[in-house]
């Protein structure tokens, strides 16, 4: 009971220090005073050294700790099993510690009866009360096993499921290898601390430790974060705040891992952080020692339980890593963050936390999709928009007018991502495409002309099948009112009447003659001797009057082109050739 009792001070000036780094924490000390702390260790009973040590534990203990004093065994003999099983009593409920009182009561207290842990642990849970936001600690020690049929595990698990923010930590005092492993499978299924006293001056070493501990907790809660337990699997993970700063209340073994999960909506990122301290730990049976190599680890897993994201820390001091996984579109729901590694044991003093980092759309309040079937509503204006892995194609609809014309900009802020513009109408008809000519440049349709209006679908997506993440800007507007003079796609030109006579004025530029009477102009102006120069000019006047006509005529812009660049040069040489040759005959009829 000595070593019980001294064990239980340790874990209390744990706990009440950890009441000074969080408001209303409380710590409930659970002390073994059954027949077998009557037995000798060493020179003196087991229910004397836990006195003393409890005692210099107790002195050390800040004021105004919150705790209280449960104690088992100490009012019925043994052989009354039936009634000795029942022997658990709240001798000091909570309240701000009182020494001189915590003292009186050790030093009445006598070993007598059974051993029962799991009824104990349970009546303890009824002492914290209602379940709030506090953290709930209690310190066991005992210096046997359970000798009632009660199974504290399943009791611990059950007050946790109620949702009593419950951490248990053990002490074994002088314990043969079934109580010690009864005590450590409570600790672990807790998040608590066992630790192993085989004589007094173990017990007063263990003691010392934890009561170090316990005055560190308020600056470990400032550097390392808020303790918390996962859970041992998917299905008890523990929910995580974005932006909280956490460490694990426990050290965790090799290939063990604690479950915490987050929730996200398509369009949100889950970034992860995480962090070594100064020194790692070593984790052998039940021993506990530093190590000078700390290693760390964090996992992201989807709903299915797979893999997407994970950086492990292997060895280096105060090291930071971070891992991030972004939810495209229908990939939103329960995602697990797993704390652990398979290479060693990882020290509870390693920091971590996570963030979920909004990437919306367009200024709302979700991510825009990848289909035209779902696409992002939008109407004329400047946005912003993101893509990454896993969200790589972002589609919006956009309502337009017959014979409308629009201008669409985008451009990636990363210089490393290089993205394209696809725009279909109702029918799925692509009426407009373009891809930017290198990365970090900007992708641009200046003249989308709409025929029939009605809803189009504009796509913009990365070119490489992978990219970092990137912000995006874009645009969607009318053109500008020079490019909404031009003919919509599919329209026919005007053609232009043959304008009346009009009286030239003096200074006035002569309008060039119609198309039909190039020709005959050319040939009368011929039988007039003129320089070779105004000759030149006329075939250049008139190549440029049958380029007008060819651009005028109704057909397709491939027929207008070929006719431009092959017919009409070919035209405009014969006409030149017959002038040349009738100026020539004429020269040669005059000498």
């Amino acid at each position: 009971m000595k070593g019980y009792v001294i064990a239980f001070v340790a874990l209390c000036l744990c706990s009440i220090c950890a009441s000074h780094s969080y408001a209303a924490d409380r710590v409930e000390f659970i002390l073994d005073v059954s027949g077998s702390m009557k037995a000798m260790v060493g020179t003196e009973k087991k229910i004397d050294a836990a006195r003393n040590a409890l005692t210099a534990a107790i002195a050390e203990t800040p004021e105004g700790s919150i705790a209280a004093l449960r104690l088992y065994g100490h009012r019925v003999p043994n052989d009354r099993k039936a009634e000795s099983c029942k022997d658990s009593e709240l001798v000091i409920p909570f309240g701000p510690i009182n020494k001189q009182q915590f003292l009186a009561v050790l030093n009445l207290a006598q070993p007598l009866g059974q051993t029962p842990i799991a009824y104990s642990l349970q009546l303890a849970g009824q002492d914290f009360g209602a379940v709030g936001d506090e953290n709930a600690t209690i310190i066991l020690v005992s210096d046997g096993e359970e000798t009632c049929g009660g199974d504290a595990v399943a009791v611990a698990k059950e007050l946790m499921a109620k949702g009593l923010k419950l951490k248990v930590n053990t002490i074994g005092f002088n314990v043969d290898a079934k109580a010690r492993a009864q005590l450590m499978a409570l600790a672990a299924a807790t998040g608590g601390v066992y630790r192993d006293a085989s004589d007094a001056a173990g017990l007063a070493a263990s003691l010392k430790e934890m009561s170090k501990q316990s005055f560190l907790v308020e600056k470990k809660k400032a550097e390392y974060g808020e303790p918390i337990k996962g859970g041992d699997s998917y299905e008890t993970a523990v929910p995580l705040e974005s932006g909280k700063l956490y460490s694990l209340s426990h050290h965790q073994r090799k290939n063990e891992y604690d479950y915490f999960y987050a929730d996200l909506t398509p369009g949100q990122e889950l970034k992860g952080t995480l962090q070594t301290g100064d020194q790692g730990v070593e984790i052998s049976g039940d021993k506990i020692s530093a190590s000078q190599y700390p290693y760390a680890g964090m996992e992201i897993h989807n709903s299915a339980h797979q893999k997407v994201a994970g950086e492990v820390i292997i060895g280096n001091r105060s090291a930071t890593k971070t891992m991030s996984f972004i939810a495209g579109a229908g990939q939103g729901g329960r995602y697990y963050v797993l704390l652990g590694n398979t290479y060693d044991a990882q020290s509870k003093d390693s920091p971590f936390k996570i963030e979920v980092i909004e990437h919306f759309d367009a200024g709302t309040k979700q991510d825009a999709p990848e289909s035209d079937k779902d696409a992002l509503r939008i109407t004329a204006g400047d946005y912003a928009g993101f893509l990454g892995p896993g969200d790589m194609v972002d589609a919006y609809r956009f309502s337009t007018t017959p014979g409308g014309v629009y201008e669409i900009k985008a451009r990636p802020s990363n210089d490393k991502v290089k993205i394209k513009l696809t725009v279909t109408d109702s029918d799925g008809v692509v009426i407009g495409s373009q891809t930017a000519p290198n990365e970090g440049a900007a992708v641009r349709i200046d003249s989308l002309a709409v025929t029939k209006g009605g809803d189009i679908f504009v796509k913009i997506e990365s070119v490489y099948s992978s990219i970092p993440p990137t912000d995006y800007t874009f645009s969607i507007k009318p053109a500008g009112e020079a490019a909404a003079a031009q003919p919509a796609a599919g329209e026919q030109p005007a053609q232009p009447s043959e304008p009346a006579a009009q009286p030239v004025q003096e200074g006035a530029a002569v309008p060039p003659p119609a198309p039909a009477e190039a020709a005959a102009q050319a040939i009368a102006a011929a039988e007039v001797p003129a320089p070779a120069v105004p000759i030149a000019a006329a075939a250049v006047t008139n190549i440029a009057q049958v380029a007008g006509i060819i651009n005028m005529l109704p057909t397709s812009e491939g027929a207008k082109f070929y006719l431009m660049y092959s017919v009409a040069p070919f035209g405009a040489g014969l006409l030149i050739g017959l002038i040349w040759g009738f100026l020539k005959g004429r020269k040669r009829r005059a000498s």
